[in-house]
């Protein structure tokens, strides 16, 4: 899952030496591993990982909710229009349907 994000991000538009890169594609790994993390336990996945990286959650949370702003805003809009949504582009809404887009191309 970790490779499929990172092309995704990649494909996007998304710097991959932002720390943003990194928190997402370690949340598509914490999703793939038991997806039930989906259903509102995304503070305590901050500062899950947060903790891994020597950070808190809250810059764990401000990271994503950048580099997902700069990808809405300046990234490749066909690959945006493919992965993300541009209705409630709150991390949790854009980290679940970034998830269960991707999860929906693994089926494929």
């Amino acid at each position: 899952m970790r490779r499929k994000a990172e092309e995704a991000l990649i494909k996007m538009g998304m710097p991959a030496n932002i720390k943003g890169f990194r928190y997402i594609t370690d949340i598509m790994e914490k999703y793939a591993e038991d997806d039930d993390w989906i259903y509102g336990k995304l503070t305590f996945l901050y500062e899950m990982i947060g903790k891994k990286a020597g950070t808190s959650g809250i810059c764990v949370e401000r990271c994503i909710r950048k580099a997902f702003e700069d990808v809405l805003k300046r990234g490749n809009p066909e690959e945006v229009k493919r992965y993300l949504t541009f209705d409630n582009p709150t991390n949790g809404n854009l980290l679940v349907v970034f998830y269960l887009r991707l999860n929906g191309e693994r089926r494929c």
